[in-house]
């Protein structure tokens, strides 16, 4: 059920995409100063559609960059989890005889004058 709601959800949307594209065949022309002087000559869609990839290649790049800056954090936390864990496991290994002995415990902390 949930594929065919899919499969149709991308049905309209190429659809719609597909019209809009088609309604939008007048020429633009774009000037770009940082990749050339004269101006691109195109259909609005296909300017569009530039439009809309550049932005998806910019939210890729910044997603990429925030991954890997969680992926580290995640690391070095369960690095921290496992070293954690293994000092809990010795501490819970220790028997009373292994524990060192205070002498200001023995005496009940009170002092003598």
């Amino acid at each position: 059920m949930l594929s065919l709601l899919k499969m149709i959800l991308a049905i309209l949307l190429v659809t719609t995409l597909a019209i809009i594209g088609w309604n939008n065949t007048q020429s633009v022309a774009l000037t770009l100063p940082l990749v050339r002087k004269a101006p691109f000559v195109m259909p609005l869609a296909i300017a569009m559609l530039y439009s809309y990839l550049a932005g998806l290649l910019t939210f890729a790049v910044v997603h990429l960059f925030q991954d890997l800056k969680l992926r580290t954090q995640i690391s070095r936390l369960r690095k921290e989890n496992r070293k954690v864990s293994e000092e809990l496991h010795q501490l819970r290994s220790i028997t009373l005889e292994d524990l060192p002995v205070n002498d200001d415990a023995v005496s009940g902390g009170a002092t003598s004058r």
